[in-house]
């Protein structure tokens, strides 16, 4: 805006209503810095620019902005583009195993694979999210090739003994079914399903303080039904971990998103 005096910016807890001023800024500014947010909450965005008070009056609001991603989540991967390494300002790899292997596919999958007979757990190799996250809910669709004597562990991890996650049975006769898993302060607890519940499905991990609730989807995400609850505190800020163990057997995952999404 020509003759502008200043921009006028806004933030919203919902992008709707209750906008409160976050700054006013020099004519001309094209970029700011909004620090101290809260790891997993979205926060919405507007500006104007500010008459002269004399021949040029405020502008109109610009379109709502978000911290979110396009697709409404504050973190998301849909595994696109050819077959290869993941995207690694998105991840990080812990671990070194040469039985396991996070790849995308080449079809838009992450496909995470143990040849097994290696040693150490699902903890000790995995995909780490950069960002951490508060008060979120992180969902993905689970597809099995192979179900094998080897484990997995999906969820919010603070660190090697703070963990909340979905793995599964480790008994022959039921490897397709979930198990809850929680290691806190270096003591490991689990729950498996009962009623039993299949692996393969949409998955949703809801932290909400220090409660964690496991839903499940068998419609493609039209309905979704809670089939656990915990209560862990692992801390105020984790990331996401996806975690396949090199001891065992062999196993082979797919994945073809992950989003963490604001509650």
């Amino acid at each position: 805006m020509a003759q502008e005096s200043g921009i006028l910016l806004e933030v919203s807890d919902n992008g709707t209503s209750g906008w409160t001023q976050l700054a006013s800024l020099p004519a001309g500014t094209t970029s700011y810095q909004h620090t101290g947010l809260t790891p997993g909450v979205a926060k919405y965005y507007r500006a104007k620019a500010l008459g002269n008070g004399s021949t040029t009056t405020d502008s109109a609001y610009t379109a709502v902005v978000s911290n979110a991603t396009s697709d409404g989540a504050l973190f998301s991967d849909y595994f696109e583009g050819a077959a290869g390494a993941v995207d690694s300002s998105k991840w990080t790899r812990r671990g070194a195993s040469s039985q396991v292997t996070f790849a995308k596919d080449g079809t838009g999958r992450l496909r995470l694979e143990s040849t097994g007979g290696g040693t150490g757990t699902a903890y000790d190799d995995a995909l780490v999210s950069i960002p951490t996250f508060g008060d979120c809910y992180v969902e993905f669709p689970l597809v099995t090739s192979v179900h094998t004597a080897n484990v997995f562990y999906f969820g919010f991890e603070v660190d090697a003994d703070n963990y909340v996650v979905l793995s599964r049975k480790t008994d022959a006769a039921t490897y397709a079914n979930a198990r809850y898993l929680q290691k806190l302060a270096g003591t490991t607890t689990y729950t498996d399903s009962s009623p039993v519940v299949a692996i393969d499905g949409r998955w949703r991990i809801k932290r909400q303080g220090n409660v964690f609730t496991f839903s499940k989807s068998n419609d493609n995400g039209a309905t979704w039904q809670d089939v656990h609850s915990r209560t862990a505190a692992i801390g105020a800020s984790a990331k996401i971990m996806l975690g396949v163990a090199a001891a065992g057997d062999t196993r082979l995952q797919f994945m073809d998103y992950l989003k963490v999404m604001p509650l």
